[in-house]
């Protein structure tokens, strides 16, 4: 599909700090550390740091925080895909209060495949975007959102108690898989097949419209298809 590029509008929404520099100090004393890092496509994140992505026409990688704080955050790229993880692993950062070590990686990119997750933390897409196949692979109790999605394929896997939320996809295939007591919601705008499995207590939410679906539960888990229109 033709990429739709959001370069000024993913700036500016991705974090009001300055960024014409590759280090500052904010207002809050927070600093922000630009990591000259690009061909990239997938990112995998691993522990409990935060990750804020919007598609753009240039890479980009910005992590905000305390100084001390953020340089035990590690990024790199190794093949296509973008690393992010914490040096100390015993190092433990929550996201929302700049006060308790808050953490936050900021990413764009002109295409975007694929993000895996391992652990406790977050990864939100809150602009549209457009790439042909979606991967989104979660492991433990972190979160993963995206707000719009084109593509013809998208994967979403949940292992754990963690959750995914699609808030809608226009897609020619999707597949859904939950292992665990994780979650998976998702919202179809006019979108081909779906096959959804669910195995254990976790659930999957779906909503929209879509032109076939399959669906099967093993366990005491859910797969709800109450606002699901097949036709």
């Amino acid at each position: 599909m033709k990429k739709v590029l959001f370069a000024t509008v993913a700036l500016a929404l991705l974090t009001s700090c300055k960024f014409d520099v590759t280090r500052s100090v904010t207002v809050d004393s927070n600093v922000e550390e630009s990591r000259q890092l690009k061909n990239f496509e997938r990112i995998a994140m691993l522990g409990s740091m935060d990750v804020k992505y919007a598609q753009a026409d240039t890479f980009s990688v910005k992590v905000n925080g305390p100084s001390d704080i953020i340089k035990k955050v590690e990024t790199i790229v190794e093949g296509n895909v973008l690393k992010i993880k914490m040096k100390d692993s015993n190092r433990i950062i929550h996201f929302g209060d700049v006060d308790s070590g808050n953490v936050t990686v900021y990413v764009t990119s002109p295409d975007f495949l694929s993000v895996s997750l391992m652990g406790s933390g977050d990864f939100m897409s809150v602009l549209p975007l457009d790439t042909d196949t979606l991967t989104i692979d979660l492991k433990g109790s972190g979160d993963i959102y995206f707000k719009n999605v084109i593509c013809d394929r998208i994967d979403a896997s949940v292992i754990g108690s963690g959750d995914v939320t699609v808030n809608k996809v226009k897609t020619q295939q999707a597949r859904l898989d939950v292992i665990g007591s994780g979650d998976i919601d998702m919202g179809f705008d006019n979108s081909g097949s779906v096959d959804a499995q669910v195995k254990g207590s976790g659930d999957i939410t779906m909503k929209g419209t879509v032109r076939q679906m399959n669906k099967l539960v093993r366990g005491t888990g859910d797969i709800d298809t109450d606002d699901l229109q097949v036709k």
